[in-house]
This record gives C-alpha cells, structure tokens and sequence, in this order.
C-alpha cells in the first residue's frame, strides 16, 4: 500500500513538473539564440515573465560579446525583439521593457528609450482677432 501510494505521489510530482513547461536554457543554447534570433522563441516557451526576461537578458549579453559591428548587433536584438513578440504575444511589451532596463542601451534597437516620453507636438499658432466683429 506504502510503495503504490509513493509511486503515485511520484507520477503526481513528475507530471506536475512537465506540465510546467519551462526548462532554463543551457549556455550553448543561448549562444546558438544569439547566432540565430529565431531560436529565442523555443528558450522562452512556457517561461514566466521574470525567466523570459533573464533568458532574453542572457542572449543579448551573448550579442554584446560578438566581435561584430555596432549596427549588426542591434539588428540582431531587433530581430530577437520581434521574436519574443511573436512568441509572448499579450506579455511582450512587458518583457521588452524590463530587459531594456537591464542591457546596454547602445544595442537597442528603438528610436526612443523605452520610458522617455517623446516630444509633444507643437502648439498651433493663434489667429489675430478679427477687427470687424
């Protein structure tokens, strides 16, 4: 009765932790996402938002790294941006932002930083008041 109770409680916890989905990814891994922005989709699925922003972070760190141009290097983070947007869908934004928070910000692809407010449009002159009414 011991072992059939144990054994159950060991396929319960087996199947609970496969069902979770979520396995972090190992460093060949991530340098191979950073050669190839389209693997960056597979290392995310099933993570939460913190992990997905910590694998994100750890790829970029792997761009930064590479002996490439400047320009070259933000295109690959552009490229894992859109990825991570095709992938995340509804939490996207919210994961771009907190790694914009946590990587250098030469090698953001955005015109703007993320947070910064851009210019507001400017005001339309005032017309003279009319003298004949």
């Amino acid at each position: 009765m011991k072992k059939s109770i144990l054994c159950v409680a060991l396929l319960v916890t087996v199947g609970a932790l496969s069902a979770w989905g979520f396995v972090p990814p190992t460093a060949e891994q991530i340098q191979g996402a950073a050669s190839d922005p389209e693997k960056i989709g597979a290392l995310i699925q099933g993570a939460s938002t913190d992990e997905a922003v910590d694998v994100l972070v750890s790829v970029i760190g792997e761009v930064d790294k590479m002996d490439i141009p400047l320009e070259a290097k933000q295109q690959v983070v552009e490229q894992l941006f859109a990825s991570v947007q095709t992938e995340l869908k509804e939490t996207a934004l919210l994961v771009l932002a907190m790694t914009a928070e946590r990587v250098n910000p030469e090698l953001l692809p955005v015109v703007a930083v993320v947070g910064e407010q851009a210019a507001p449009p400017p005001i339309p002159p005032v017309a003279e008041r009319y003298l004949g009414q």
